[in-house]
């Protein structure tokens, strides 16, 4: 890599972020946009290019770097005045909140893995018995979501006690149903345990879903008013047709679900029907993480 190269690549960094915010986001995205000039610069001139047109083609190819820049600056400020805000805000977990879901956590972590052994037949325990600790995982499960949802934290407000006891059913009918698939998969013989599994299942899922679309905001003012000045910065509010794209997977995903696990109820029956709403549940959960999150790529080609 040349001197001239580096020069012009130095100073058009140099202009482009006079303007942005004296921050650590600012500073790590310019020394990322500028490694990645010089890697394409030093391809050009290994192409044959000579130093000044291949510092002239790497900028030219990134495009305006103001638009770079801008993502910068518009962004809130990473100051002594957002940590201010944080500390003067801050609420601590209560001794007897931690104390509660550490205990919770435990029977889950017991009641799951007593699940796994019955199931593999390394206990010789009864089916019931695996079936009164998957109940028992489920409800330790509700419990830790339950009293989560209803403490008060940092950002917002405690959740009304129904609606914290409806988001812990739903998970503990989730994990419950979890449970007694795993069991039913090690029995086939015993179908009961697909049935009551599906039935946990659904309703659990139809649980989450009411609760998720009749969600209101519980974010506290301070909160708020950095999201007003943040606005703008996920993906799907930078760009809407990703958003509107998003939609019409999702939209798809389900009905291709549904129409799944009725052919299969229709055929192989209950026993392994539900496992395509398991399927489209987790193929929508990474759908909205690559969407929302899409890989990294440098600004140059």
């Amino acid at each position: 890599m040349t001197t001239t190269v580096d020069t012009s690549i130095h100073r058009a960094l140099d202009r482009a972020f006079a303007a942005a915010p004296a921050s650590a986001e600012a500073q790590d995205l310019k020394e990322e946009v500028r490694a990645s000039l010089m890697a394409r610069a030093a391809d050009l001139e290994a192409a044959g290019a000579g130093p000044a047109d291949a510092a002239r083609t790497a900028l030219a190819e990134i495009g305006d770097l103001r638009d770079v820049v801008a993502a910068v600056a518009n962004g809130p400020a990473d100051d002594e005045g957002h940590a201010a805000l944080l500390a003067t805000h801050r609420v601590r977990p209560r001794p007897a909140f931690v104390v509660r879901v550490s205990l919770a956590a435990v029977v889950l972590a017991g009641a799951a893995a007593l699940v796994a052994l019955v199931a593999t037949g390394v206990l010789g325990w009864s089916l019931a018995a695996g079936a009164a600790l998957a109940a028992v995982a489920g409800l330790a499960t509700g419990a830790v979501v339950a009293d989560s949802l209803r403490q008060e934290t940092t950002q917002n407000y405690p959740l009304p006690a129904g609606r914290a006891l409806g988001f812990g059913a739903a998970g503990a009918a989730v994990v419950a149903a979890l449970g007694l698939g795993g069991l039913f998969a090690a029995h086939l013989d015993r179908p009961w345990l697909a049935a009551v599994a599906g039935v946990l299942l659904v309703a659990g899922v139809l649980g989450f879903v009411v609760l998720g679309v009749t969600q209101t905001n519980r974010h506290k003012p301070w909160t708020v008013e950095l999201g007003r000045q943040a606005v703008g910065q996920d993906r799907f509010t930078r760009e809407p047709e990703a958003a509107a794209r998003f939609g019409i997977y999702s939209g798809a995903l389900g009905l291709v679900a549904v129409l799944a696990f009725v052919v299969l109820t229709m055929t192989v029956g209950i026993a392994w029907s539900w496992l395509a709403l398991v399927g489209g549940m987790v193929v929508h959960m990474v759908l909205l993480a690559r969407m929302l999150f899409p890989a990294a790529h440098g600004p140059a080609a």
